[in-house]
């Protein structure tokens, strides 16, 4: 049998965004900026089970990083897609191969780097 196991860290953020090119009549009001609560879920790789990675100490690390650039910041044209891009391309070195980010904890996107 062959057991993989991840760290799940879950944290959220409020931010300000648009999508100007809408071209969707029912969701017009998208054009314009509005305000959502971003809920993260990232996962991480680990190699065994006592704590490969100390969750308490990374999740400081990806909310000082979410303070820095997202955190009550206008993100433009920047989708809920292009932020688990972000994420997985600046931790994937630390074993990050999962983002996930919700809008106001409803709808959302995930990204992932294919594990072997």
């Amino acid at each position: 049998m062959n057991i993989k196991s991840n760290i799940i860290i879950r944290t959220s953020f409020t931010a300000l965004h648009r999508w100007s090119g809408c071209p969707i009549e029912a969701v017009s009001f998208l054009k314009n900026t509005h305000r959502h609560v971003f809920f993260a879920e990232f996962k991480f790789k680990v190699l065994h089970n006592d704590r490969d990675i100390e969750f308490i100490n990374m999740k400081a690390e990806l909310n000082t990083y979410i303070l820095q650039k997202y955190s009550m910041q206008d993100l433009g044209e920047t989708s809920c897609e292009m932020i688990c891009a972000d994420f997985l391309k600046k931790y994937a070195a630390k074993g990050m191969w999962h983002a996930s980010i919700f809008e106001d904890n409803e709808n959302g996107a995930e990204s992932y780097i294919e594990r072997n």
